[in-house]
């Protein structure tokens, strides 16, 4: 969005005012493949999407590009029986202070390569499940990076652990 006078105004509105506010709502969305106003293709380079229900947040991961921050702005839980997976995602997901509840949160069964950020809240498990809470696995040849910075994660009592990384595969768990 780019604003300015009219050139050919001269200064037949100096001085004058254009109200007590001024205000812009602007909702737009744009294809990964399209460029901006200023011929840059960046355009969403370090963007986030905030989101504050389980439907957002599985759409979030669902549609995000590489390399998004998705920003959880409230406590969220997911339906047991609906893991929160990252299929072929790189990524971060930020608490924000926030609890994630679910039943495990898993890569999926990985094509592609793949770096995730877990940071800044905490992770519960829904009771019952017996899947770590954080399930890291994949294809051999697939090199899965997973950070967990500022992060609580809490199993419930019949689960297998509160993560696992499957050493199957190339990568790093980073603590």
């Amino acid at each position: 969005l780019v604003l300015h006078m009219q050139e050919d105004a001269g200064n037949d509105y100096q001085g004058l005012s254009i109200g007590t506010t001024f205000d812009i709502v602007l909702n737009a969305s744009q294809y990964t493949y399209e460029e901006d106003g200023f011929d840059s293709s960046d355009y969403d380079a370090g963007a986030w999407i905030e989101v504050d229900t389980a439907e957002d947040l599985t759409s979030a991961i669902r549609n995000a590009a590489d390399n998004t921050v998705i920003a959880l702005t409230d406590n969220i839980t997911l339906e047991e029986g609906s893991p929160l997976a990252f299929y072929d995602k790189s990524l971060t997901l930020d608490l924000g202070g926030h609890t994630l509840e679910l039943d495990y949160l898993d890569t999926g069964t990985l094509s592609s390569d793949m770096d995730v950020v877990l940071q800044n809240g905490t992770i519960r498990q829904n009771a019952g499940d017996t899947t770590p809470a954080l399930n890291v696995l994949g294809e051999v040849g697939i090199t899965t990076n997973m950070t967990l910075r500022n992060l609580t994660v809490i199993a419930n009592e019949t689960s297998k652990g509160a993560i696992y990384y499957n050493s199957n595969q190339s990568g790093q768990l980073v603590l």
